[in-house]
């Protein structure tokens, strides 16, 4: 255990003797500078299924506000299972990854859309989840329990929010199709059900539209175009959200319009979204991190809902498929593309 040392007048004189000014200076800096600035600095993972890393921009900025500086008083290791940039690898390399952080054994795991996958890759190290359902996952958000705790982008209401915001755009679309990869299709934070009965209450014919990933999106949009589908709804699921770009072309390939639960849809040429402020939910995961590297237990912290919500609008997209939005609608949307 380190003691402080407290140097006395005589000691001091001695060693200026001994060692000359700069080394007495030394001895003074050195004997003043505490044990936790001499101490390892804190290591964290990032995991990210996003392909762009800007994503962890707001991460790192409320990181620097909480006093963590990359490098100085914090490392961090990151990994982008899905690949970076426009050319994503095809293998999902998630597990591998995890794995490669647990044998770093760093302090403490965030990760974006990988909660189960992380789950199962430690039970010792805490773990901050992003962005994901904690259904099964956690014993209750309120008392998570375990070793992880985070922030979901599931909260009650959103699904038939995001029905009714479509139907308020597009007043003729009587067939909506509901588009998600099995066999979570209906067990996505409660998405489905959750829209089948807005749709009850609006009137609205739901039918599913299932895809398996990248390679079944155009026979998925082909099938719910002959199923006479007017537009479409889209399950919060990691595997279209990574397949973004594709499904926001085809929709407008196919001339069909779609709603979708991120805005990063929107900023790829999707109609519209409303779901959570994803920039909002990483700068609230940092707060978690400080209080896990402090001493807090993640299974004591709550899995907190959104807070923040978008409802973007591309005009530009709008326009392709022939479509007005009404001013009533406009009025809503929290910003115009």
């Amino acid at each position: 255990m380190n003691e402080p040392r407290h140097l006395g007048r005589r000691h001091f004189l001695q060693g200026a003797a001994a060692m000359g000014l700069s080394g007495a200076v030394a001895l003074i800096l050195d004997a003043c500078t505490s044990p936790a600035s001499k101490a390892k600095l804190p290591r964290i993972g990032v995991l990210s299924l996003a392909s762009n890393p800007a994503v962890l921009d707001p991460f790192r900025q409320a990181l620097r506000e909480l006093g963590y500086v990359e490098g100085q008083s914090i490392a961090i290791e990151y990994r982008y299972p899905r690949g970076l940039g426009d050319h994503p690898i095809q293998e999902d390399r998630t597990p591998a990854m995890l794995a490669e952080l647990v044998g770093l054994n760093v302090d403490l795991i965030v990760v974006g859309g990988a909660a189960s996958a992380a789950k199962n890759a430690t039970n010792t190290i805490p773990i901050v989840a992003v962005i994901f359902d904690p259904t099964g996952i956690v014993v209750s958000h309120a008392r998570p329990g375990g070793n992880l705790t985070g922030f979901t982008n599931v909260a009650a209401g959103l699904s038939a929010k995001r029905l009714e915001l479509l139907t308020q755009a597009i007043p003729t679309a009587r067939r909506v199709g509901g588009m998600g990869i099995p066999p979570n299709y209906t067990g996505a934070g409660g998405w489905w059900k959750e829209t089948q009965d807005a749709a009850t209450v609006l009137g609205i014919e739901l039918v599913t539209v299932m895809t398996t990933g990248a390679d079944d999106l155009e026979r998925a949009f082909d099938t719910a175009r002959a199923d006479c589908v007017d537009a479409v709804v889209t399950a919060p699921d990691a595997t279209l959200f990574t397949n973004r770009v594709k499904i926001a072309e085809l929709a407008l390939q196919k001339h069909m319009p779609a709603i979708f639960v991120e805005r990063e849809y929107v900023d790829a040429g999707g109609l519209m979204n409303y779901g959570a402020n994803f920039p909002e939910t990483w700068r609230r995961a940092a707060s978690y991190v400080d209080r896990i590297l402090r001493g807090a237990k993640p299974g004591d912290l709550p899995v907190e809902e959104p807070s923040k919500f978008d409802f973007v609008i591309n005009l530009k997209t709008a326009s392709a498929l022939g479509l007005t939005i009404p001013p009533s609608v406009l009025a809503q949307a929290t910003e115009v593309l």
